[in-house]
Order: C-alpha cells, then structure tokens, then sequence
C-alpha cells in the first residue's frame, strides 16, 4: 500500500521512538527466551481532531530464531524489515523471525482511541471553522478539548497525555496559553501542554496571526513510568521531619486544654450577659414609656401654647384698635374745648350787642339811627350761638357714644385676659422635667434627653416671664378701662346741660328774632320802648346765663381732654393705651419665637421617641439572640471540650505518624507513577508479553493559501 509523504514522516517518528522510549517504560518480567513486544499506536486526525485513519506499529524483540504469532484486526499490513516472514491467516499472523527485532505495520478500520479531541477556534472572537483560518488575519484563539472514551480506561486512565502546538514566528505572535508551556524551537513557538492520567481537560492558546498557517497538532500518549527511590528521598528530605509535627501537636493539645478552660469562664459570663440583657429590656420599656410621656408632655405644651398665642393674638389687635379709638378721642376732646371757647366769645358778643342796644334806647323818644344796624348784627349772631350750641351737642352725644365703644371693648379684652393667672407659673429646670416624665438622673444626661430637657427648661423660663408680662398688662388695661369709664362718667353732665343750654338758647334766640321784629316797628310805636327796653333787659340776663354755662361746659371738656392727653410729664389715656399697645404686639413677637421653639420641641420629642422605641426593639432583638447565642456558645464549649479530648488521643496517635504517612506516600506516589500498571495490548488482547504502548496523534496542518 502507499502512503502519503507526511504519513511516512510520522511512520518514521514511531520507530525512532519505539527506539527511545523503552529505557523509559515499565519493563515487563519476560520468560527467558521470549518474544517480548512494544505497541506504537499512530493515528492520523483532521484539522478538527477527528480521526481519519490509524495504524499500529508492531516491534517484536526476539532474542534467538522462532517461530511466534501475533493477533490484530488490520485491514492492511506492511512489513517495515527484511529479517524474517509474515503470513496472515485472517486476524491472525504468523511470524517466522531470525534473532533481532522484527517490524510490521497493520492499518485499522473505525478503531476506537481511548481519547476523543475536538479542536475549535475563534478569530476576533467570532467562530471559524479551522480550514478557512488558512491565510486569515486576526487575534485568534485556539481550543483543544480533551475527553476520556469510555471503556478505554485501560489507556486512558494510565496515560498521559502530552500536546505540542508549533506556531512560526512568522504567521503568530504575543503568543499565551494560560495552562502550557511556551518555548521557541527552530522558527516557531512551540506550545505544549500535558494532561494528567484521567484526566479532562480543555487547552487553548491566543495569539495575533497573519496570514496564518500552522503545522498539524501533536499528541503523545505514554504511562506514568519512572523508577524513583522513595526511600532515599523520603529518608533524605527535610520536608518528611516530623519532629516539627509533633511538637506542634504538642501545643495544639496544651492550647486546646487552654481553650476549654476558656470556654467554661465564656460560660459563667455569658450568664451575667443574658441577666443584663434582660434587665436592659426592662429598663428599655421604663424609657419607651418616659420618652411617650415626653412627647406626649410636649404635645400638650404645644397646643396650650397654641391657644394662649392665639389669645395673644387677639387681645394685640383689640389693644391697637383701642389705642387709636383714645387717640381719635382725644382729639375730639381738644377740638370740642375749642369750639366751646368760640362759643363762650359769641355768647358775649351777643350779649355785650344786647346791652350796647338796650342803652341806645334809654332816654330817647325816637330811636337812634344805628339801631337797624345793630339789631342785624345781634340777629345773625344769635343764630351762629344757636347754630354752634346745636353742633356741640351733637359733637359730645358722638363723643360719649365713642367712649362707651371704647369702655366695650376694654372690658372684651379684660374678659379675654380672665383666664391669666393671679401670679406667673415657677420656671422649671431640666431636673423638674425628668421628674415629670420618670427619666432618671442617669439617662436625663445622656443625648439626646439631655438636649430636649434644657430645651423645654428654656421654654419654661420664657413662658413664666411672657405670663409675668401679661399679668402687668392685664392690670394696666384694667387701670385703662376704668379711666375710659370715668372720663365717659365725667361727659354725662357735660352733655345733659349742653343738651338743656341748647333749648334754653333756641328760646332767647326766639326773643331776640321777636325783639328784630319789635325794632322794626319802633318807629311807629315809640309809647313801647320802655317795655322793649324790659324785653332787651331778660335777654341780657339770659345771655349771662349763656355764657356761664358754656364756661363750664368748656371746662368740663377740657377736664376730659386733659385725662385722655398728655399734662405736661405725666402720660395722658391716650399714651398709656399706646404703651399697652406696644408692650402686647412685644408680647405677641416673643410669643412667635416661643412657639416656633414649641414646634421644633414637639417635632424633636417625636423623633426621640421613635429613636427609643427602634432602640428597645434592636435590644429585644438581642435579647431573642442571647437564646441562640447561649445554645450556640454551649455548642461550642461542648466542641471545644471533645476538641481537648480529641487532641489527647491525637497526641497520643501520632507516635507512629511517621511511619504510616511514608508508607502511605509510597502507596500514592507509586499509583500515581503507574508502577503497578501492566501493559495490555490496544491491537488485540490476546497478544502476550507486551513491553509497552505508545500513542502518536497528528492532526492535519493548516496550510496558507
């Protein structure tokens, strides 16, 4: 049969190894004078790792001329010496051979290799099937997966494997692979890989290709098979001085000894634990009810500084409303006494006419020329006095009304100031209010108590000066409203004889306008002068009245103006109801800032009391932990106590540690190198005293375009 030029290569490959590798392999006990044999397995893979065809090399070491037999199912053979002949009877082989070795080859149909390869690859990490990487460029990665075939465990569970991926310098760089070895070999990188007995594994290399072409993988599969003197180097090895381990069994023991005492006093105390944690919880209730009475302290507090502002709210703006009525009052009054002495001077004008005209008619039978004259003037000034008298009156009926509003209105704002009490509260200290809300003198220091106690300490101070305040302006408008009363008692007889004055001068003014007419007709009547001059006569007498009660009137107004005005340095009605005006809308102003405290108070001891109620639950939740904590910590002194225990006894079995773990290194080093594994034949089981196998796998080359 005829082979391709690479498989001939790799032809050759086997028979030089089938000569390197036996020094290196298990050496089976031969019988004397037997045909021994060595198996070399090659298989030819494609580029992907799937198998395409596989032949057997068959090397018979045969120690003097015989005649043997060797069994395989080839589809084909070919002898590879000139010593000796074959003769093949179905899957059966008959060998004639001369002392030497004796070669054949036999090429198997859907043979089952004891490992399956899958080769894949990606290129800028998109996946590419392997023949079309030839002449790519790219960051390509490379993945060789290795599986075990099952029922081949007489191979594969004894072999390693050993995988070399050659990549030329000048189609790859920045070559890696995170699980091999990398090493330049001619004009390449060569990349190997090894696969323990049994072993799974995936392999992959990286690296950045140009026009890329690789030669084919190699895979080599050879037992675990070294002869190593274990007891030289077990005896030798300073890593095997066990002295070391001893005495650190020695302390482990002394130190778990340690820690059982230990446990037992985290015991005693994990009792005193609980009992505080206990005793927290109830002190946390007594706070959570302290912290509610605060709140709930503060939140009345704050409503009955709610109403007490609104109080003061109410009586400021009446003060005002009352100390401008006074004020207008007063102004009336001025303007009252002044118009009244106007009137006082007409009174006498009129009066001073009526006499000029009573002596012009004395002694005269005629009338004087002038007299026409002043009968006009003394007609149109007793109009203009009975005219003012009418507006005066009037005048005074709106004062009196004015101050009988005013005298009102004191006395609704005395009402609304009844509830001030006689005498201003005490103000409380931080020390009070703890009392009050049952905090003890121990948490009333710590924060955020403390902050809100001298707070409300604060609160209370102002509250008790702010109500020794109002109870001086309660007094005062008391003081005030009983002024108004007697400055509006005063106006009664002004306004009752002004009342009477008025009527009396609208009679005189009557019989001034009927002496007007008298005089008229003097001329034709002169017989009645004398009785005219008795007429002129009553008149002037009325007139005196006039002008007497009009002085009094004037006085009497005057006497009322000054108690509402300002006499020389001494404050009038008007001014001391200015000052009770200012001293409220004072009073009003600190009462803002006293509630606003109020507000950040009450929003304060809400947050207080939530911070405990979270604080008492986080301790209750400790307090439900202690449980587990105790079952834990008793758990683990029950452990601690069997560790004390069982570091004696492993004290006391370590005396021979050092024998058992050199006997049972032996034993793991010799199943790992192999050394009990006796070869089986992969072409066939019946063929006997086989040396060795090996397994040669290539995969085909990735050739550029």
């Amino acid at each position: 049969m005829k082979t391709n030029t690479p498989l001939k290569r790799l032809l050759s490959l086997l028979i030089v190894l089938c000569l390197v590798f036996p020094p290196f392999l298990i050496k089976a006990e031969a019988e004397a004078e037997a045909v021994t044999k060595i198996e070399a397995v090659f298989a030819q893979l494609g580029v992907s790792g799937e198998p395409s065809r596989v032949f057997i090399v068959n090397h018979f070491d045969v120690p003097e001329a015989q005649a043997f037999v060797d069994y395989g199912d080839y589809i084909s053979i070919s002898r590879l010496t000139d010593l000796g002949t074959i003769e093949a009877d179905g899957d059966t082989y008959k060998i004639n051979s001369e002392a030497g070795r004796f070669y054949y080859q036999g090429e198997i149909e859907d043979a089952t290799l004891p490992w399956t390869f899958t080769v894949e690859a990606t290129l800028d990490e998109e996946p590419v099937l392997l023949p079309e990487l030839s002449g790519k460029d790219g960051a390509l990665a490379l993945s060789i997966e290795v599986k075990k075939t099952p029922g081949q465990e007489l191979f594969s569970d004894f072999f390693a494997l050993q995988i070399m991926v050659s990549l030329p310098f000048e189609h790859a760089t920045q070559v890696t692979a995170e699980k091999g070895t990398i090493a330049m070999a001619g004009d390449s990188n060569t990349v190997t890989f090894m696969a323990l007995p049994g072993q799974e594994d995936v392999f992959q290399v990286k690296a950045n290709v140009s026009a890329f072409q690789m030669p084919g993988i190699q895979i080599s599969a050879v037992p675990l098979n070294y002869d190593v003197e274990l007891d030289s180097f077990l005896g030798s090895s300073e890593e095997f001085d066990f002295q070391q381990l001893f005495d650190a069994v020695d302390q482990l023991a002394e130190g778990s000894a340690e820690l059982k005492t230990a446990g037992e006093e985290i015991t005693t105390g994990l009792s005193d634990f609980v009992d505080g944690i206990d005793k927290l919880v109830d002190g946390g209730s007594d706070l959570v009810s302290g912290a509610e009475g605060l709140r709930g302290g503060v939140a009345e507090f704050g409503d009955g500084l709610n109403a007490y502002m609104g109080g003061i709210g109410n009586v400021t703006y009446a003060s005002r409303q009352l100390a401008s009525g006074v004020s207008e009052l007063g102004g009336g009054l001025r303007t009252l006494a002044n118009n009244g002495q106007a009137l006082i001077d007409g009174a006498a004008g009129v009066k001073q006419g009526l006499t000029a005209l009573s002596e012009a008619l004395g002694g005269s039978d005629a009338a004087p020329v002038d007299v026409g004259e002043a009968v006009t003037s003394l007609v149109n000034g007793s109009s203009e006095v009975k005219n003012g008298l009418n507006t005066l009156s009037g005048g005074l009926t709106e004062l009196a009304g004015g101050f009988s509003e005013l005298t009102t209105q004191g006395q609704n704002i005395l009402a609304g100031l009844s509830n001030v009490p006689e005498a201003a509260p005490p103000a409380l200290g931080a020390a009070d209010f703890a009392a009050m809300f049952q905090i003890d003198q121990e948490t009333a220091q710590t924060e955020p108590f403390a902050s809100m106690l001298y707070t409300l300490a604060e609160q209370s101070a102002a509250i008790s000066q702010n109500v020794a305040a109002l109870i001086q302006v309660k007094a005062g408008l008391s003081s005030y409203v009983g002024g108004i009363g007697q400055v509006n008692e005063s106006l009664q007889p002004l306004q009752s004889g002004l009342a009477t004055l008025a009527g009396e001068y609208a009679t005189l003014d009557a019989g001034i306008q009927a002496l007007a007419t008298e005089l008229s007709a003097l001329g034709e009547a002169g017989s009645k002068i004398g009785e005219l001059k008795a007429g002129i006569g009553e008149l002037v007498a009325g007139q005196q009245q006039l002008e007497d009660g009009l002085t009094q009137y004037v006085q009497g107004v005057k006497n009322a103006a000054y108690g509402v005005n300002r006499t020389g340095d001494k404050p009038g009605l008007a001014a001391g109801m200015a000052q009770l005006r200012d001293g409220l809308s004072r009073l009003n102003n600190e009462g803002g800032k006293l509630k606003d405290g109020a507000t950040e108070l009450a929003s304060g001891s809400r947050r207080l009391r939530d911070g405990v109620a979270d604080y008492v639950d986080g301790v209750k939740q400790v307090q439900g932990g202690t449980g587990e904590l105790r079952d834990g910590l008793l758990a683990y002194i029950d452990g601690v106590t069997s560790l004390a225990d069982g570091m004696q006894e492993f004290k006391e079995g370590v005396d021979d540690l050092d024998t058992e773990v050199e006997a049972r290194i032996k034993e793991e080093i010799a199943a790992m190198l192999g050394t009990d594994y006796e070869p089986v034949s992969f072409a066939d089981p019946r063929n006997k005293n086989v040396a060795s196998i090996q397994f040669i796998f290539m995969t085909d080359a990735i050739n550029g375009d």
